[in-house]
């Protein structure tokens, strides 16, 4: 049977790698700067003015949002990602030793805690 260290080991390095991967895809993507999608076309275009052009010859139509720079929404979700799971270790960070140490109530950390955590 895993001890526990190990299971909190494990868990830890598998964390570390996806704040990395998150912030790898978020700022230093190595896919190219835009991808434009048209809705009912398979395949994406490097320029907004392109990809109208492909949904032009294919004939479809291209709908009010669209073209959309499916690139930059990726790295959008990457970074939001990145950021929101940096700032759940930085709650771990502060209020995991305050559990720890404190002998008395803690009620108020365990509030605050649960309303920064969900």
């Amino acid at each position: 049977m895993l001890s526990a260290s190990l299971v909190v080991g494990f868990l830890a390095i598998a964390f570390t790698i996806f704040i990395i991967h998150l912030g790898v895809y978020g700022y230093v993507n190595p896919d190219p700067e835009h991808a434009y999608y048209v809705d009912g076309i398979e395949q994406t275009a490097i320029a907004r003015n392109v990809a109208e052009q492909l949904a032009k010859d294919k004939g479809v139509e291209v709908r009010h949002g669209y073209p959309v720079d499916i690139a930059r929404l990726f790295r959008s979700w990457f970074v939001w990602g990145f950021w929101s799971h940096i700032l759940f270790l930085v709650i771990q960070i502060i209020f995991l030793p305050l559990f720890l140490v404190q002998t008395t109530t803690q009620t108020i950390y365990k509030v605050i805690y649960s309303l920064l955590t969900g």
